[in-house]
């Protein structure tokens, strides 16, 4: 806050007069206050035109903050005088331990001695906000690989290990961004981020890792950190690498990344106990012959949770891992695409949840261009202490949509896409698979006369129909076996259409489907 001394002081011949204050070079009126601690200018002290009035002789008391014009007018409005009231930042006087000044006493130059804005100012732009100068600690700055202080050069061609490990270690000091221009950074060894350390690729950044058996990142406990922007991949003829390994934590985030995409094999991510959430990024490999045998795109371990949404997932060429593309548990997908367009060999589950339990959600992905030797969720034996809610998905019309094993004690799984889509079958050999495990509504077409259906038990608290129909109207007997509808079998001489409706339910320690057929209750649970 800075007084206007000329109009404390009172200008000749400006006796009853005004003066305008304006911002330095403009024609704005400045912001105006009527006291060094910034108390409000009150509007009676302005006359008409919105002029601070002077007294009879030429004075007012006015304060600003800034450099300003200051134009003083007679009582007859005619412009006595004009000038410039501000200060110089060579005026300005600064103490600090940071600095070197001139004692007043002696005269000789020494630490904490008082010197100028204009000094300090210098000083910022000759060391460029270096960490021993202290200011990255006010506002968690970005640390920028490039800087000269850290000599990353992203050509591509030069080994910048040390360089990003400079940022980092500097970034980690009191928390940070690591910043990484556009450009192609070659590393040779893991590179591990510990502390409250986040990574922000400009959209051409990439990092790729050229050994033969390393990975990329290795976060260590995050914090509320992030990784966003960024491409990360592993040179050609990589193998058994774990691209991004992230280890316990409170929250780490992933967010508009490309992990992948080359003709790497090894992990992308690999997840320990670490809480994470994934949106909006690509993961996956873009084929690139044999060597593109990919373990996993997310194998996640310990007890941490896993939340992935608007992500696109490309099954590499040759597929055949010892878990899936996905494994762990307490996984949560939304809005995913799964793509299989360049698989050409193997058996493989999509998502497939550890023994340790089934816990999770798969809402609103599309499983597509996979084959029949693809399943898209492997649910395992699960059990009471399950919970999994799987809805709205879109699934290829050639893979397996579930496998599971479900015990009677099982509450808290509902596969409502299962529920909703239907499945024709045409058999007319006296024993047909009516799949119920995979589809709500199934349609059995035969012309054999006396058809047994079987079939594997449907998930529990699942709904459906079973509809059997001769297409030409011809007779017969339809009949499911014993342990098709839980252990119920029902004949009938109805030579036409024949509807069994159903609800999947457990009842004396064995799940089993109760049926009403052709509209008439068939059996109920037994407590």
């Amino acid at each position: 806050m800075q007084l206007i001394g000329p109009l404390i002081s009172g200008i000749a011949n400006a006796g009853d007069g005004s003066a305008s204050v304006y911002r330095r070079g403009t024609s704005t009126p400045a912001t105006l206050y009527s006291s060094f601690e910034g108390d409000a200018f009150g509007s009676a002290s302005l006359d008409s035109n919105d002029r601070v009035i002077l007294d009879a002789y030429g004075r007012a008391v006015v304060y600003v903050n800034e450099v300003c014009d200051v134009r003083v007018y007679d009582s007859d409005g005619a412009l006595q005088i004009e000038f410039t009231c501000g200060m110089a930042a060579s005026a300005v006087e600064v103490r600090s331990s940071s600095f070197t000044g001139n004692s007043y006493e002696t005269g000789a130059s020494a630490a904490q001695q008082p010197t100028n804005l204009q000094a300090v100012l210098d000083l910022w732009l000759a060391t460029q906000g270096a960490i021993d100068w202290g200011i990255q600690a006010a506002a968690a700055p970005y640390f920028v690989v490039t800087d000269q202080a850290y000599g990353a050069l992203g050509d591509g061609f030069t080994d910048d290990t040390a360089a990003i490990e400079a940022a980092i270690a500097a970034a980690a000091h009191d928390g940070g961004i690591v910043f990484f221009p556009g450009g192609s950074y070659r590393i040779t060894s893991p590179i591990v981020v510990a502390g409250n350390v986040s990574l922000l690729g400009a959209p051409n950044a990439s990092i790729g890792i050229h050994n033969t058996t390393d990975g990329v990142f290795e976060f260590d406990a995050p914090t509320r950190t992030f990784m966003a922007g960024l491409q990360i991949y592993a040179s050609s003829g990589i193998n058994s690498a774990t691209m991004v390994t992230v280890t316990g934590g409170v929250r780490f985030v992933i967010a508009h990344c490309k992990i992948g995409l080359g003709a790497e094999e090894g992990t992308y991510l690999q997840l320990d106990g670490a809480d994470v959430s994934i949106h909006d990024s690509v993961l996956g490999s873009s084929g690139g012959g044999a060597a593109a045998s990919l373990v996993s795109a997310i194998t996640q371990t310990g007890t941490g949770r896993t939340y992935v949404s608007n992500t696109t997932f490309y099954l590499p060429e040759t597929f055949n891992p010892a878990n899936a593309l996905v494994y762990g548990n307490d996984l949560y997908f939304e809005g995913c695409l799964f793509d299989g367009v360049n698989v050409s060999a193997g058996t493989y589950s999509v998502i497939k949840f550890s023994a340790a339990g089934l816990r999770g959600a798969v809402i609103g992905c599309k499983f597509d261009n996979m084959s029949s030797t693809a399943t898209a969720m492997t649910l395992g034996a699960y059990g009471s202490g399950s919970r999994f809610y799987e809805a709205n998905n879109a699934f290829d019309s050639n893979m397996v949509m579930y496998s599971y094993t479900a015990s009677s004690a099982t509450t808290g799984v509902q596969l409502t896409t299962r529920d909703k889509v239907a499945k024709v079958v045409t058999d007319n050999t006296g024993t047909i698979a009516v799949p119920t495990d995979q589809f709500g509504v199934v349609i059995v077409k035969s012309t054999h006369a006396s058809p047994v259906m079987t079939g594997t038990l449907p998930p529990y608290g699942a709904r459906g129909v079973v509809l059997f129909y001769h297409p030409s109207g011809g007779v017969g007997t339809a009949q499911p076996t014993t342990n098709f509808f839980g252990g119920t079998a029902k004949a009938t001489a109805d030579t036409g259409t024949l509807v069994w409706e159903y609800v999947c339910a457990p009842a004396n320690s064995a799940l089993r489907m109760f049926i009403a057929v052709d509209g008439f209750n068939c059996g109920a649970p037994t407590p």
